[in-house]
């Protein structure tokens, strides 16, 4: 899912509608990183039995929502040498 007034290109929606930024998917534990989920936890993780969930809320743990749109365009700046936010 896109969110709306955010790069599409570095910013989705989580299955479970949770902000997380696309390259933060390799173990990360922070606010806006994600896993691939699986849907069907005895099937094997496929692109058929897979979803993006937020790396908190994969570990039944609330996602931290308190974040501003200047943290936003921290974490891009940190990521990508500058931000898209409120472009």
């Amino acid at each position: 899912m896109v969110v709306d007034g955010m790069n599409k290109d570095r910013w989705c929606l989580d299955v479970q509608g949770n902000l997380v930024c696309k390259p933060l998917h390799r173990g990360s534990l922070g606010a806006h990183c994600f896993q691939f989920h699986a849907i069907d936890k005895d099937k094997e993780l496929t692109a058929e039995n897979c979803q993006i969930l937020c790396a908190a809320a994969a570990r039944g743990l609330k996602p931290d929502s308190s974040f501003t749109q200047e943290d936003f365009k921290l974490v891009e700046i940190a990521l990508y040498g500058g931000s898209s936010v409120d472009k």
